[in-house]
């Protein structure tokens, strides 16, 4: 599984090309190279295809490399980090909502 993530990260950079491939260290980009699939390739027209077609992780992966590496500037670096914060908080209230033992107890007996 992971290295179908490598196969997607890999694809991604590639459309996206040598002036974001330049920002990343060669020995990160080596090694997604190598860790990559050799029979998985990611079938999109464009980035716009992403959502949707590629793997949690591999976006993940992607927003990673954005923050840093790809930040212009520490404007930017922070409206990142604040937009990760929130969808982990996000995350973690769903989580939460979703696996409450006071709340399944309460079904539970509620439907008794």
């Amino acid at each position: 599984m992971r290295d179908r993530v490598y196969s997607e990260v890999y694809s991604i950079l590639n459309m996206l090309g040598s002036r974001y491939i330049g920002k990343l260290p060669k020995k990160l980009y080596r090694l997604i190279e190598s860790k990559k699939s050799d029979e998985y390739c990611l079938q999109i027209n464009s980035i716009k295809d992403l959502n949707g077609s590629v793997q949690r992780e591999s976006l993940a992966l992607i927003a990673l490399l954005h923050l840093n590496y790809w930040c212009c500037d520490q404007q930017e670096r922070y409206v990142l980090q604040r937009i990760f914060r929130e969808n982990t908080v996000k995350s973690e209230q769903m989580k939460r909502e979703r696996y409450n033992p006071d709340e399944l107890f309460t079904k539970k007996n509620g439907n008794n």
